[in-house]
């Protein structure tokens, strides 16, 4: 199909929840309404172009001097290091305008559909809302990467079952983000799932950069060292590494994630989920939209009983015995 048009869509430097959960849904149904007969264009993290297969014909990432600067995102832009919000930082907007001029030639008309603007305090109103403008849909990896993925996750051990842990960590600007949990907590966490469940642990390595949320990768660990055999880590990173973590999520009999927006993105992917919520993120786990991506929260269990303060430190076992009693319920779905 040849186009006169192009819809650029971007360039997005937000959170990674906010992304998926509100940005793509918003430009897919733009998209395959408003601009159905533009030639689409992304621009965006790289690894992150799985979001927009379905509706994009063209995703462009930042160079690697420009994504390297973006350091501290929060909501639908970024902050300084200050703690101010900026938005879209100016070297951002000038990549934009030089990808719009690289285009000129090729299209009679070029439109721009940026990220709104909001003032980066608090969760924009549309988080908060129960069905949000937009086309939600699941997603399902290719099969070379699902076979590749599997061949990385092979264990000594294959009768027992995997489960994929992703401990997250955020300091933001050098302050403790308060939705994480002891990381010795979390290495009891992970051995009792080993050594108790008899299960095989994936770790999911998701290197934090600056004021970015990662993971913890547990490499150096005394519970790696004493169950190396039983516990895969997982780095993602590169052009893939999103659809990499997709394939591992929707292999593994249930994922373990650690507080925070990011969790949900296993609804995305129908996969089974077990996260620890403060109590005020719990709530904001269950709209609507996520009960319609969840079939009614099969195969998800929201454990949120302590506030911000109170969660860092709270028990490994109490957490140990929940999971545990969901996972039984799942392998007994399984196995029925």
């Amino acid at each position: 199909m040849s186009f006169k048009q192009m819809v650029l869509f971007g360039p997005w430097c937000g959170e990674f929840s906010y992304e998926y959960g509100w940005w793509v849904p918003e430009i897919r149904k733009k998209r395959n309404t408003e601009y159905s007969n533009f030639y689409a264009v992304h621009i965006g993290y790289d690894g992150r172009s799985f979001l927009y297969r379905d509706f994009i014909d063209e995703y462009i990432t930042y160079p690697k001097d420009i994504e390297e600067s973006l350091t501290y995102p929060s909501n639908y832009g970024q902050k300084n290091q200050n703690d101010t919000y900026i938005g879209i930082p100016d070297n951002l907007m000038e990549f934009l305008d030089k990808i719009i001029n690289s285009f000129e030639e090729r299209f009679d008309d070029i439109v721009c559909y940026i990220p709104e603007a909001d003032d980066g305090k608090v969760p924009i109103p549309r988080a908060y809302q129960q069905k949000p403008y937009g086309e939600y849909l699941h997603y399902n990896p290719c099969e070379r990467i699902i076979n590749e993925v599997k061949n990385q996750i092979c264990f000594e051990d294959s009768s027992r079952r995997m489960v994929s842990v992703l401990a997250r960590t955020r300091h933001r600007v050098g302050t403790r983000c308060s939705y994480d949990w002891n990381p010795k907590n979390w290495e009891i966490f992970i051995d009792m799932l080993i050594n108790l469940m008899n299960l095989n642990v994936c770790i999911v390595d998701i290197p934090p950069k600056n004021s970015s949320a990662g993971t913890l990768s547990f490499i150096d660990s005394e519970v790696y060292m004493r169950n190396k055999k039983h516990i895969k880590i997982f780095t993602l990173d590169g052009s893939e590494s999103l659809e990499r973590q997709s394939a591992l999520l929707q292999l593994s009999d249930c994922n373990i994630y650690g507080g925070g927006g990011s969790s949900s993105f296993a609804y995305f992917l129908k996969a089974p989920l077990f996260t620890q919520q403060t109590l005020n993120e719990g709530p904001r786990r269950k709209f609507q939209w996520h009960l319609d991506l969840t079939d009614n929260f099969k195969n998800v269990y929201i454990f949120s009983k302590y506030d911000d303060s109170d969660m860092y430190d709270s028990s490994p076992v109490e957490m140990f015995c929940v999971f545990q009693e969901f996972f039984e319920g799942l392998v007994d779905d399984y196995e029925n």
